[in-house]
C-alpha cells in the first residue's frame, strides 16, 4: 500500500473514489453524492490543483481505497483542516486511515501550520477513535452537518 498526493491528471480516479465514499458513508461528509456527481472535469482538476491544499489517496496497485485532504485556513494560514477522510470498507482496520491522517498532518506541518483541525460527525465512533489516537482533542465547538443538518459535528484539534 502507498499513500500518494493526487495530481490533477488523476482526476478520474479521484472522482470515482470520492463518489464511492459519498455513497458508502453519506453522514461523514459535508457534501452529498448528488451534488458531487454533477461536477465537471474542470472542477475535479481544480480541487486537485489548489496551491493551498493537498488531497491524498491510499492505493494498492491501481486500486484506490482511501482519501483525505488538507488545506490551509483562508483567514488563518497557521491552521490547516483535514477534510474528506474516507477508507473503503475492505481496507478498514489496516492502518490506512492513520497513514492518511499522518500525510495531512505532515503536509500542514511542512507549510508552517501550528494547528490542524477537523470536524467529525457525532456517532462516527471509528473515525473519532482514529483522530483521538492521532492526538486530536475536542475543542468544544459543534455545528450541524452541512449535508444533513439533523446531525451534529464536533470540532477536533491537534497542536503541532
Amino acid at each position: 500500500m502507498e499513500i500518494l498526493r493526487i495530481r490533477p491528471a488523476e482526476w478520474e480516479s479521484f472522482r470515482d473514489t470520492r463518489l464511492r465514499a459519498l455513497a458508502d458513508s453519506p453522514s461523514a461528509f459535508g457534501s452529498s453524492l448528488a451534488r458531487e456527481r454533477d461536477r465537471q472535469e474542470a472542477e475535479w482538476r481544480t480541487r486537485l490543483g489548489r496551491p493551498d491544499g493537498a488531497i491524498f489517496a491510499a492505493r494498492e496497485g491501481s486500486a484506490w481505497f482511501g482519501l483525505a485532504g488538507s488545506y490551509l485556513d483562508e483567514e488563518d494560514p497557521s491552521v490547516a483542516w483535514v477534510v474528506s477522510m474516507w477508507v473503503a470498507p475492505e481496507a478498514r482496520r489496516r492502518g490506512v486511515g492513520r497513514q492518511l491522517v499522518e500525510s495531512c498532518v505532515d503536509w500542514a506541518r511542512e507549510r508552517g501550520a501550528t494547528e490542524v483541525r477537523l470536524w467529525v460527525t457525532r456517532g462516527n465512533d471509528p473515525a473519532r477513535t482514529l483522530y483521538e489516537a492521532a492526538g486530536f482533542e475536542p475543542t468544544g465547538a459543534t455545528q450541524p452537518l452541512p449535508s444533513d443538518p439533523s446531525l451534529e459535528e464536533d470540532e477536533l484539534s491537534l497542536r503541532l
